[in-house]
């Protein structure tokens, strides 16, 4: 059952979507992607469905969608063949980083950012993600800056807009080569 959910899903990765904003305007072909092997089928935003669903695939059972990534165009997300597996992910610490030392520095930095921008964030988290592939081969990505955001208060525009800015709050702290990752999510209360 597991295995037809996923390959029904690859399959509508690969069928035309519309936005109700953007009328009929037909989906994108990564050129990149194409030229690798790999077809990958992109909305106006850059981000596939497929993408957009499977992004964080293995970081828990039902893990969040993907709203945006500051690295769409420098790091293309591959829709696998059918029949080949997807790409599993892990959460992991960002301990001995250059964001370590600064953290406390940038993070309220970026928090007035928000402020500034009317961005709703519910959580503001880091992260690295060691991604394991198929041949078993692991690798492990650059620090994100993982931001959740209150559910519909944050467009794709939005998150695209403010990215650049919370990168560049980074940089100038000696943080180089991060990526934002932006989610929905709510905080929600479990006891007491």
């Amino acid at each position: 059952m597991l295995e037809c959910k996923r390959l029904s899903a690859q399959q509508d990765a690969f069928k035309p979507t519309s936005s109700s904003a953007m009328g009929d305007t037909p989906t994108l072909v990564s050129q990149h992607s194409v030229s690798s092997g790999v077809s990958t089928v992109a909305g106006p935003d850059g981000i596939s469905q497929f993408e957009r669903v499977h992004y964080w695939h293995g970081i828990s059972i039902n893990p969040p969608e993907l709203l945006y990534r500051s690295d769409l165009e420098s790091n293309p997300f591959p829709i696998p063949f059918p029949g080949t597996a997807l790409p599993v992910k892990t959460a992991e610490g960002v301990f001995n980083t250059p964001l370590n030392p600064v953290w406390h520095i940038v993070a309220p930095l970026i928090v007035e950012l928000f402020k500034k921008r009317g961005i709703k964030y519910s959580a503001l988290e880091t992260a690295r993600f060691t991604t394991e592939h198929e041949d078993g081969k692991k690798t492990l990505g650059p620090i994100v800056i993982w931001v959740a955001t209150h559910p519909g208060a944050t467009t794709t525009k939005n998150a695209c807009d403010v990215s650049p800015d919370v990168l560049h709050i980074l940089e100038d702290n000696g943080v180089k080569g991060a990526v934002v990752e932006w989610y929905e999510g709510s905080v929600e209360k479990l006891a007491g």
